[in-house]
């Protein structure tokens, strides 16, 4: 299961944050990764959660992505 965001055109910034909540179904570990073409990812951290408390991690985009449209969280483990 994935999340995805296409943010319409190909874009630069220097990091992406992301935000799980403290309660419900969460995510306890997914990649976070970005891409240009929606085919090629690069995958630039790995999301870490936990029921007790609400998580915000931010990723710092590297250099070597110059730019990128889609934005996308890969869940690899998650609980309810």
């Amino acid at each position: 299961m994935y999340a995805r965001v296409d943010r319409g055109a190909e874009v630069r910034f220097d990091a992406v944050q992301v935000s799980a909540p403290a309660h419900g179904d969460y995510c306890t570990n997914a990649n976070v990764q970005l891409s240009s073409d929606c085919y090629n990812w690069t995958t630039i951290g790995t999301f870490t959660s936990s029921r007790s408390s609400a998580t915000t991690t931010t990723y710092t985009v590297p250099d070597s992505v110059e730019s990128f449209r889609y934005i996308q969280v890969v869940i690899t483990t998650a609980r309810s």
